[in-house]
Parts: C-alpha cells; sequence; structure tokens
C-alpha cells in the first residue's frame, strides 16, 4: 500500500476562516493549510505544523471534523485528515505564491462576495 497521509487545518477567527488564494493547475483556489505527514507524526501535529510553516501561526487543533480519501492527478492515493483549529499567536505570512485571506464562510462559498 503505498499512499500519502496529509493533514489540514480549518484556522478560525471569530465569523472569519484563513483561506490561502495559489494557482493550482492553471487556476485560481482556496485552499487551507496543510501538507504532508512527516516520520513519527501525528495528523493533529501535521495539521500544527503545516499551519506554523505555511502562514506563521502558531495554532491549537481543536476537533477532526473530517477523514477524506482521494487519487492525486498522477495515480497516487492519499488520506486527508481535516480538523478544526484557532490561532494562538504568530505573526501571519503566506508562503510562495500564496495570498493569505480570512473570509467568512458565505465568502468562501460565493466567489461573488469577496
Amino acid at each position: 500500500f503505498n499512499a500519502f497521509v496529509i493533514a489540514s487545518a480549518i484556522i478560525k477567527r471569530g465569523d472569519q476562516f484563513l483561506v490561502f488564494e495559489e494557482e493550482r493547475l492553471g487556476q485560481r483556489l482556496l485552499n487551507f493549510p496543510g501538507g504532508r505527514m512527516c516520520p513519527n507524526e501525528i495528523p493533529s501535529e501535521t495539521a500544527a505544523r503545516e499551519a506554523q510553516e505555511e502562514t506563521g501561526l502558531t495554532i491549537r487543533v481543536t476537533n477532526l471534523v473530517a477523514v477524506t480519501q482521494g487519487t492525486w492527478a498522477d495515480g497516487g492515493l492519499f488520506a486527508k485528515f481535516i480538523f478544526e483549529a484557532e490561532a494562538l499567536n504568530g505573526h501571519e505570512h503566506a508562503e510562495k505564491t500564496a495570498t493569505i485571506h480570512w473570509l467568512t464562510k458565505e465568502q468562501i462559498l460565493d466567489p461573488a462576495q469577496r
């Protein structure tokens, strides 16, 4: 069995959620911080580490909200753990070519409200 385990964090502040706007496969998409699990890590640790690396924020993971599975475009398999979290501290920044936005649920679901 050859699959990646990834974890992401839905970081909430008041009624807003931290999302990345990033280029993927030629499209601008919204995404939550996250990435691949390292050896000797559990999924909640992965979500916290990835959030720190990608946003500069220290977070506290509060709840597991979903576990999904899928196939990458190259045929590789993955399992994804999705957690709720709250920002504790840190200086917010985006890595690479992404832009950070704090959006309400309505803004995330309806691009016309962004």
